[in-house]
């Protein structure tokens, strides 16, 4: 596939996150589909009259997120004889059915636009340097890791264990200089990322408190007084 790693890269980090609630979004999916192509439906006899939620719906919106799924490692694998054999199964589908390029095409449109809608603009740009970048990836996956095992130490109760993250991560700190005001600005930054991705009903007043109530204890240990 003509794709380049950091290309690869965006397609795995959007499909993962939009596949998180698979069940949800692969309804929406179809439903748009159906509502702006009303003809299509014929199609899946099966489908009842209520489509948020019906078991066929959801089994075909699950088949199509998974085999993107697949053909999105198989592409990042340089996997050539399984991309193949993907697009084979997938055309022989297509055939059968009678689907052509034009009804495909919407389906792509029907895609794209749930991944902006679901995603946002912060997701879905247009196109950034920062995007894809190898270093960008690679610094955000090992933060993101370092707070996970950090969450995993409080709730292990391992005081030892968090209080030997927190000297690791306080010398690096302390060699790049990273100030106790640049790290609160992180802090804010981690916050506004997880209301905006997770939205108000993951991120309840109380989750707030208790994620505010974390970075403060945290601060504290990275900067003693």
């Amino acid at each position: 596939m003509n794709l380049n790693a950091n290309e690869l890269a965006t397609l795995r980090t959007v499909w993962d996150a939009y596949s998180a609630d698979s069940i949800s979004n692969g309804c929406d999916l179809f439903i748009r589909l159906f509502k702006e192509n009303p003809t299509y439906i014929q199609w899946f006899p099966k489908i009842g009259p209520n489509l948020k939620n019906d078991p066929e719906v959801i089994r075909i919106s699950q088949t199509d997120i998974r085999w993107v799924s697949r053909f999105i490692d198989a592409a990042i694998a340089g996997d050539n004889q399984g991309i193949s054999r993907y697009l084979r199964k997938l055309a022989g589908c297509h055939v059968r059915a009678k689907v052509n390029e034009v009804m495909y095409d919407v389906f792509k449109e029907c895609i794209l636009s749930e991944l902006v809608e679901k995603l946002g603009p912060s997701v879905m740009t247009v196109d950034t340097e920062l995007r894809g970048n190898d270093a960008v990836i690679r610094n955000g996956i090992s933060d993101l890791e370092f707070v996970s095992k950090i969450i995993d130490s409080l709730v292990e109760q391992s005081p030892e264990e968090t209080r030997k993250l927190i000297r690791k991560q306080a010398g690096c700190h302390n060699s790049h200089k990273v100030t106790e005001g640049m790290f609160d600005r992180m802090r804010l930054c981690v916050l506004g990322e997880l209301n905006d991705k997770l939205g108000p009903n993951v991120m309840t007043d109380a989750t707030q408190a208790a994620w505010h109530k974390f970075f403060k204890v945290y601060i504290a240990a990275l900067y003693p007084a």
